[in-house]
């Protein structure tokens, strides 16, 4: 039995050298993945995942807790400063706050409303804030 070791070993070697590489995904074009040019992969997963998380918190929420686009502005900036604050990662990359602003904002204007406000496309402003969260997210690959 303990012949048959060293041939398992290099089975399970092969096996491991031969099998197909996880591939990371490429970033969505667009100004966070420009300003993350330069960025660690982690540094990337950090943002992608918090953007996944308040899109999830944002959709699951569905305006019970959250109810008005201010609260989810001061829910965000307080995500901010508890998944960031203190760390490296503030004011590491040049550009990325405005660029994640820039697609945050990019609809919804500056007028405190009710994320259950239906907007122009038929999509509550709630369902806009979850797919601008996605959108960073995509781009933070």
């Amino acid at each position: 039995m303990v012949k048959h070791i060293p041939i398992l070993v290099c089975l399970v070697l092969c096996g491991l050298t031969l099998a197909p590489k996880a591939t990371r995904k490429t970033a969505k074009p667009g100004p966070v993945a420009t300003a993350l040019a330069d960025a660690t992969y982690v540094d990337k997963g950090e943002l992608r995942r918090y953007f996944q998380s308040l899109a999830n918190v944002t959709a699951r929420d569905k305006g019970q807790r959250i109810k008005t686009l201010a609260q989810w502005r001061e829910t965000h900036r307080n995500g901010l400063a508890l998944a960031f604050g203190g760390t490296g990662l503030v004011g590491k990359y040049k550009g990325l706050d405005v660029a994640v602003d820039g697609i945050l904002h990019k609809q919804q204007g500056l007028v405190d409303q009710s994320l259950a406000t239906p907007m122009s496309d038929g999509r509550t402003l709630a369902e806009v804030l979850v797919d601008a969260c996605k959108e960073v997210e995509a781009q933070c690959e």
